[in-house]
């Protein structure tokens, strides 16, 4: 449980926070979850697969749909309007930007 505290507050979102999350879940309608669920899968893909990515994708926004790239580009907005654009909106795809270089933390 300690590990889970540490990792809350180094991400600058209180246990507070945390609960308030976990509630609104629970009170969520079916379509916000299914959103949700999309994230989490989508979101999940990309950190699995990053490293991989860094030598086609590096210092690039990509955006994930369906465990698959669906587009990337340089510019976020650019990456946003063409992603809105094919999907009729960007709720269940997942955005990021990966890194030519890996980075490490030092704590």
């Amino acid at each position: 449980m300690r590990t889970n505290s540490k990792i809350i507050s180094m991400s600058g979102i209180t246990q507070s926070e945390n609960a308030k999350f976990a509630v609104s879940l629970l009170k969520a309608k079916p379509n916000q979850l299914k959103q949700f669920s999309h994230f989490k899968k989508n979101s999940t893909w990309l950190i699995k697969h990053r490293d991989g990515l860094r030598k086609d994708y590096g210092n690039m926004y990509v955006a994930v749909r369906h465990g698959k790239i669906c587009s990337k580009s340089k510019n976020f907005p650019k990456l946003l309007k063409e992603v809105r654009a094919k999907y009729g909106s960007s709720q269940d795809v997942f955005i990021d930007y990966i890194g030519r270089d890996r980075i490490s933390l030092l704590l």
